[in-house]
């Protein structure tokens, strides 16, 4: 691995993220009153303009481009010129149109770029061998806010007044975080050539991290993140300590998991403000199923959304078009996708994901280190089923182009073949 390879490897997990992850560690290490906190967006945009004309520059001048890259960006192109479209046929943007066709540009086209780049150079052994610092970065970030929560009385709804960001983000991030450590105590720990990350003491630092990482996300309050690291949980300890045979992870996880719920129900009946945070986690579960009072209103939501498919099943409103008319995000990416653009962008996207999913699957029967990629891919994939908007997240495009982009290397590909993925 050269010095180039993780370079490229940070700026890869940098751009994952990009504005989501850094300047929610940024606003948590800092507070909001901080003149960096103040000037993060502008830098970060300026770098993601910047890397755009970079990589450009480059292809142009070798003229290497493959056809994968050119769909890639042409698509990318096309989502961006039908935003301009739809407000043009609406007399004008809608805020939501504005602030997505921005964050497109700051956000989703770095990720495809840097994602063409690194797929070239296969730099995931390089990303797995830095992830540990993101993770135990962002954790003392995340835990110092819930501390401070917790001790001092502050609710969820006050974090953003000293922080800069919403409990939302604090659930979701505290989930993302958690999900890519399961995967480095799982699996990415066997790839590290440093023996002091190697070591059983940096493996107890990653399952600590985990403890706090999956407490802060249940306190929060927010519900897609509950949902991701319960999909996590039961994909590494149930689905593959399972299947591959791994009795010791499988019987520690239980344990872990018991000593979890043991902590969670001791601070929440001690602690009214972590009981409340609880208590909105699963306010969406009812006795007899879901509690539609308890989701945020989303049940009104999905009725507007069906009711605009229904009007325009096969062509849709254009992207970004459900917001002229009610629907400013339709929380979850299918019904999104059918009311932008109907029956033929829904086809695309089902194919996309087909093809994304079918190609991961069978780079991970290969080299297990592909869960890296699955794992930053269900990190957005839930929160754009639950409430982000897909055209404003970047993990989920970075996931989905490195893999459509990856050139067959068997000296890569091969390491790894005899083990066993479900």
């Amino acid at each position: 691995m050269t010095k180039h390879d993780k370079k490229l490897a940070f700026v890869c997990i940098f751009i994952a993220y990009m504005l989501p992850l850094t300047q929610t560690i940024i606003s948590l290490g800092l507070g909001r009153k901080d003149i960096i906190f103040n000037y993060s967006s502008l830098i970060y945009g300026s770098v993601s303009i910047l890397s755009i004309f970079y990589y450009l520059a480059i292809k142009i001048k070798s003229n290497q481009i493959s056809k994968t890259e050119l769909l890639s960006i042409g698509f990318i192109l096309y989502m961006m010129l039908n935003v301009g479209c739809t407000a043009l046929a609406n007399n004008g943007m809608s805020k939501v149109a504005y602030d997505s066709f921005l964050e497109m540009g700051v956000k989703v086209i770095p990720a495809v770029l840097i994602a063409l780049v690194a797929s070239r150079r296969h730099c995931l052994n390089a990303m797995v061998s830095i992830l540990d610092y993101f993770i135990v970065i962002a954790t003392v970030c995340i835990v110092k806010v819930s501390a401070v929560s917790i001790f001092t009385g502050v609710s969820r709804a006050r974090l953003f007044d000293i922080y800069g960001v919403d409990y939302q983000y604090i659930s979701y991030f505290s989930a993302y975080f958690c999900a890519l450590d399961l995967f480095m105590i799982f699996e990415g720990k066997k790839n590290l050539t440093s023996r002091v990350r190697s070591s059983l003491f940096f493996q107890w630092i990653r399952l600590v991290c985990a403890v706090f990482l999956g407490i802060t996300s249940l306190y929060s309050g927010g519900r897609g993140g509950f949902v991701l690291i319960m999909l996590m949980v039961l994909f590494w300890v149930l689905l593959y300590s399972i299947y591959s045979g791994k009795v010791k992870q499988f019987i520690g996880s239980v344990c872990l998991i018991i000593v979890l719920i043991g902590i969670v129900s001791s601070i929440a009946q001690e602690n009214e403000v972590f009981r409340n945070g609880i208590a909105r986690t699963f306010e969406f579960l009812g006795d007899g199923g879901i509690n539609w009072d308890g989701v945020s209103g989303r049940g009104d939501i999905y009725k507007r959304a069906i009711q605009l498919i229904c009007a325009s099943p096969i062509w849709g409103y254009g992207i970004t078009g459900g917001s002229y008319h009610g629907v400013i995000s339709a929380h979850n990416l299918f019904l999104e996708i059918l009311v932008e653009g109907g029956l033929i962008y829904l086809i695309v996207w089902v194919y996309l994901l087909a093809a994304f999913l079918c190609k991961l699957y069978k780079k991970c029967k290969i080299n297990k280190e592909y869960l890296l990629i699955f794992t930053i891919f269900m990190c957005d994939f839930v929160g754009v089923m639950f409430s982000f908007i897909y055209l404003r997240r970047t993990a989920i495009w970075f996931a989905m182009f490195y893999i459509f982009n990856e050139k067959k290397d068997n000296g890569y590909e091969e390491k790894n073949r005899d083990a066993k993925l479900p």
